[in-house]
């Protein structure tokens, strides 16, 4: 009987040290999970950014190549947001007011959005986006950042349209 007892005891132990041999080395003792297929919410997501490009870009007859990510900033929802304009014309308020609203009105739930744009003949030349700020309502609490605008989506109900 003493031999069986040892042979548990070493068994035992053998077997506590695999599984914590295997934790140390950041395995665990279940085995992987199967990959999952692209889900429907994550379709749904690009049929929405999708459908936003579409109307930021026809917003007004300046913007072109619109592109943005979603993605998270402490509790917040961020659309981060980029658009080409056509023309030598600084951004006129009008048009920055197009782009904001058609983003604003898109099915992406965002709680800020960042928006910077960028010359379509120079993609490296940023564009101030600042004058064209000051003509949005003073309650929209425009943000100015490296010629971009920061508005929080409580902002973006403020321009009308």
């Amino acid at each position: 009987m003493p031999s069986s007892r040892i042979a548990r005891r070493a068994l035992a132990t053998a077997a506590s040290g695999a599984l914590l041999l295997a934790l140390a080395a950041g395995c665990s003792a279940t085995p992987p999970l199967p990959s999952s297929p692209t889900t429907p919410r994550g379709e749904a997501t690009v049929n929405a950014l999708q459908t936003m490009y579409d109307a930021v870009a026809a917003a007004d007859p300046r913007v072109t190549d619109p592109l943005a990510t979603v993605s998270r900033s402490g509790a917040n929802t961020v659309l981060s947001l980029s658009v080409l304009i056509t023309g030598d014309e600084a951004v006129s308020t009008q048009t920055l007011s197009a782009v904001l609203r058609a983003a604003r009105d898109s099915s992406i739930p965002f709680d800020q959005l960042d928006l910077n744009a960028r010359s379509a003949a120079n993609s490296e030349q940023i564009l101030d986006l600042t004058p064209a700020s000051k003509g949005l309502p003073a309650d929209a609490n425009v943000l100015a950042v490296d010629g971009g605008v920061t508005l929080m989506r409580a902002g973006l109900e403020k321009i009308g349209g």
